[in-house]
Parts: C-alpha cells; sequence; structure tokens
C-alpha cells in the first residue's frame, strides 16, 4: 500500500487514490464519515458539561442550534492537519458527524476548546464552518486555508498569536465579537464574499499587508485597537476597499477613522495633535460640509454677542443705531436685549466673516479692530475649507 503524496504524511493512500483519508479532497459517503470519525478521536468530551454562558451571556440558550443537545470538544494536545480536506455532509447521512449532537448536520466547532497549538495550514473546508464561542488557547494557523462557503467565528477567544496569512475566504466571513489577545496577520488574506468586522478586539499587534477585499460587503464598526498604528493600517485598507467600489461616502467615514488611528499616535504635548484635533472638529478632516458650517455659525454669533454685549462697535453713519443692545443685570430677566441693535452686530459680524465689509459700523478702538481682523482672517479660512471640501466631496 502506497504512502499519501501530501508532502511530509506518512498515512497510507485510499485505494484508487494517491492521498490519505485526510487529504483526499473528494471524499464521500463512508469516507466522509470515517474522516469526522478520526477527527473527533482527537478530542475528549468533558463528562457533565454542558453550554457555558460567558460574562456577557452571550449565548443563552441552546435552542439557538436546534432542539437537541449540543455536545462540547476538548482538545488537549497540540493539533496538526495541515492540508487536511474537510468535506461536505454526505446526502445519505443519517448519524449526525458534527461536534454537535445536531440532525441537521452542518460541520462546525462551535464552543470547542484547543489548549495546545492547531495548524490548520492548507486546509481545505467545503462546507460552512461554524467556530463561535469557541477558545483557541495555543498558536493558531490558518495559513493557505481555504474556505469555500460561510464561516463564523462571532465571539471566539485568540489567546496566542493568530495567522490567517495567505487564506483564502470564498464564502462570507463573520468576526462579530471576536478577540486577538496577541498578535493576529493578515497578510495577503483573500475576502471574496460579505466580511463583517464588528465589536473585533485587537489587543497587540495586527498586520493588514497585501489584504484584498472582493466584490462582497464590508461591514466595519466598533473596532478596539490597542495600538492605534495598527488600527491606522486597518481602517486604511477598508477606506481603500470602498474607494474601489466608488463609495465615496464610506470611504470618507473610514477615513476620519483612519485619521483618529494616526493623531493617537501622538503625544499629547506634541501641536499637531491639538491641531489634529481642531481640524477634526471644524471639518471632519476635510470630509464634513456640515462641520464647516456649522463651524460659520459658531464664529459669527460669537463674534456678534461679544461685539454686543461689550459694545464693541460704533456707527459711522448717523442713521444707524448701535446702542448697547445686550446688558446684564441681576434682576430677572437677567439679560436685558435690543433686538434691533443686537441684529445690528450679527450684522457686523457676518459682513467681518465674509470680509464685505460696507463701512457703515466700524470697530469702536484699537482693540475691537484687532477682534475684528481676527474674525475676518477665521472667516476668510473657513470659506476657504468649504470650497476645498465641498469640491473634494461633490466634484470627484
Amino acid at each position: 500500500m502506497s504512502e499519501c503524496e501530501y508532502e511530509g504524511c506518512e498515512e497510507p493512500a485510499l485505494r484508487d487514490s494517491e492521498h490519505c483519508i485526510f487529504h483526499e479532497p473528494n471524499k464521500s459517503g463512508l469516507a466522509a464519515k470515517g474522516f469526522y470519525k478520526l477527527i473527533r478521536q482527537e478530542a475528549r468530551e468533558p463528562e457533565g458539561e454542558n453550554a457555558e454562558i460567558d460574562e456577557n451571556n452571550r449565548l443563552r440558550h441552546w435552542e439557538d442550534f436546534g432542539s437537541q443537545e449540543h455536545r462540547r470538544w476538548v482538545f488537549e494536545k497540540d493539533i496538526n492537519w495541515k492540508g487536511y480536506c474537510f468535506p461536505s455532509v454526505p446526502d445519505d447521512s443519517t448519524q449526525p458527524t458534527d461536534f454537535r449532537n445536531k440532525a441537521e448536520v452542518m460541520i462546525s466547532f462551535v464552543l470547542a476548546e484547543f489548549k495546545e497549538s492547531v495548524d490548520f495550514t492548507d486546509v481545505k473546508f467545503e462546507e460552512s464552518k461554524e467556530f463561535r464561542w469557541t477558545k483557541f488557547k495555543g498558536r493558531v494557523f490558518f495559513d493557505a486555508a481555504h474556505f469555500k462557503n460561510f464561516v463564523s467565528f462571532r465571539d471566539v477567544d485568540f489567546f496566542r498569536d493568530t495567522s490567517f496569512v495567505k487564506t483564502h475566504f470564498e464564502g462570507k466571513v463573520d468576526w462579530t465579537g471576536a478577540k486577538f489577545l496577541k498578535g493576529a496577520s493578515f497578510k495577503r488574506t483573500q475576502f471574496e464574499g460579505d466580511v463583517w468586522f464588528i465589536g473585533v478586539k485587537f489587543h497587540r499587534i495586527v498586520y493588514m499587508k497585501n489584504t484584498e477585499f472582493g466584490d462582497g460587503e464590508l461591514i466595519v464598526g466598533a473596532n478596539k485597537f490597542e495600538n492605534p498604528r495598527h488600527g491606522e493600517s486597518f481602517y486604511r485598507k477598508v477606506r481603500k476597499k470602498f474607494e474601489n467600489d466608488g463609495n465615496r461616502d464610506e470611504a470618507d467615514k473610514w477615513f476620519r477613522h483612519e485619521m483618529i488611528m494616526k493623531r493617537r499616535q501622538l503625544k499629547s504635548y506634541n501641536p499637531r495633535k491639538w491641531f489634529s484635533y481642531l481640524v477634526d472638529f471644524i471639518t471632519g478632516y476635510g470630509t464634513s460640509w456640515s462641520k464647516v458650517i456649522g463651524s460659520w455659525i459658531v464664529v459669527i454669533f460669537g463674534y456678534g454677542l461679544a461685539y454686543a454685549y461689550f459694545n464693541g462697535l460704533t456707527a459711522t453713519m448717523e442713521s444707524v443705531n448701535i446702542s448697547k443692545s445686550l446688558t446684564w443685570t441681576l434682576q430677572p430677566p437677567f439679560i436685558l436685549c435690543d433686538w434691533a441693535g443686537l441684529l445690528k452686530n450679527f450684522y457686523f459680524s457676518t459682513v467681518t466673516f465674509t470680509t464685505l465689509g460696507y463701512g457703515d459700523i466700524a470697530p469702536d478702538g484699537l482693540v475691537w479692530q484687532l477682534v475684528a481682523g481676527s474674525e475676518s482672517v477665521i472667516g476668510g479660512i473657513l470659506m476657504a475649507t468649504l470650497v476645498l471640501v465641498f469640491g473634494r466631496k461633490f466634484m470627484r
């Protein structure tokens, strides 16, 4: 009997095949059942253990997966499944071949626990895969693995370094709530289907070099990065994905997240960090024209109230009444307002902000001339900013 031709494998090849039962790519019937039986022999089923409800109460009922009681499997030794081919469930199967006692069989590792390292390198998954609530306590390798259908890593805990280098996902991938407590590498990973990165926590390094997103939908939100440099790299990939799809609004959204991560890398005493805060507040890093308009309103009304309260203006024409129009008192209603005069102050603030300067009202004294000059400078900058933001969003 010849040996399997997969590199490094010493298992005997199947009849009329060049590969063993583990590496045979087209297993069916008894071969598929035998394969999963051998896989289960590497695990133990904890006696008396059932589904565990975690600290966030994420798993509340077994009924989420069917009416029957589910089984939980623990792998205590190093697992080497390099190059294995996990076949789809045989159509004539009458007994479950899953790690869960479920009549409606879909091969998964739900609630499994791997206490040592596990190697899925070059593994081919022909059926949908569920890794929900799985705990990988050792190092994990999915390098060059191929997932042909949906795969879920929802609420999975990766305690050690995890590698998805050159992994190929053809179907949807759900990472919702996953935790990477050490490094995570997605170098040259290919995502062809929908990808969900929601509430993912990266506690250490995450690599996204040459990661490719296909035509599927990318949903990202509420992710946490302990290292902002890697968060910047992650959001840059997301931004480029939406730019390639022509979704400019989403690209702008994640460009702002990218810049926020870049800002977090600066020291608190660095002037560039505070300037970055200012740019974000005023323009959303050039992505929000509504923020620029809001800044216009704040500046115009702020300066107008200052002119009115401190009586900083004087009329250059006898027909204009610009007497003190805003007064603070200690008796109710506390603020006395001459609305006509107040509107004149707002009018002056507006024409100063827009650098029109009709000349019917002027600052009273050197101090107020400097104040009005500062408003004119700010107004010129904000008007130019609006043109830039508007052009960026609507003229590209």
